[in-house]
């Protein structure tokens, strides 16, 4: 048996078939390395797509800050800033606060039956329930 396989591996060995066996081997290694380049490759674009998006949206917040950074330099948007969120008021300008009235709440006598709206569910519940067995 060992004389046979050894025959096959002499065989394989002698001839063109050396070289077409290496060929094979050489291509499916190139093959694999092409394909890992081409993966990396590919996340690199990705990576670049994806900063170039968050750099679109920092550059839109920077304007946005310059913008509001300008608005503050003026002395009037300043005055309106310290009005309207911290209250302030001119020396001899008199403050008013408009408060909204709450709504009125209705006083229920204390020996009357709720209403049907004021009863909680569960409890209507267990009284239909009774009504509908008894």
């Amino acid at each position: 048996m060992s004389r046979k396989g050894g025959s096959r591996l002499a065989a394989l060995l002698v001839g063109e078939r050396p070289y077409v066996l290496g060929l094979v081997v050489l291509v499916t290694l190139l093959v694999v390395m092409a394909l890992g380049a081409l993966e990396s490759l590919s996340a690199a674009a990705d990576r670049v797509e994806r900063l170039e998006t968050q750099r679109g949206q920092y550059t839109t917040a920077i304007e946005e800050l310059e913008g509001r950074r300008d608005a503050l330099q003026r002395p009037e948007e300043i005055e309106l800033l310290a009005r309207s969120r911290h209250g302030l008021v001119r020396p001899g300008e008199i403050p008013f606060v408009v408060v909204t009235p709450e709504p009125e709440l209705e006083i229920v006598p204390e020996g009357a039956e709720p209403s049907e709206d004021d009863v909680p569910w569960y409890r209507r519940l267990g009284r239909n329930l009774s009504e509908l067995f008894s």
